[in-house]
């Protein structure tokens, strides 16, 4: 069906067009912000569409 799952790790930089931020934390000593601190639910697309954004934890 060409469903494939979107490539996100802890650490990434936030992309909104692939993301959903649903948590955020303050960045503590040595995180960068506007990065992914956790994954929560995996991230589905087909082709450029995207079925399910991924839902994350940010760092602000």
């Amino acid at each position: 069906m060409g469903i494939e799952e979107i490539p996100v790790e802890a650490g990434d930089g936030f992309d909104e067009s692939l993301m959903e931020a649903i948590m955020n934390f303050p960045a503590e000593e040595g995180e960068a912000p506007n990065t992914v601190k956790q994954v929560i639910k995996k991230g589905y697309r087909t082709g450029e569409k995207v079925i399910r954004f991924a839902q994350v934890s940010v760092i602000v």
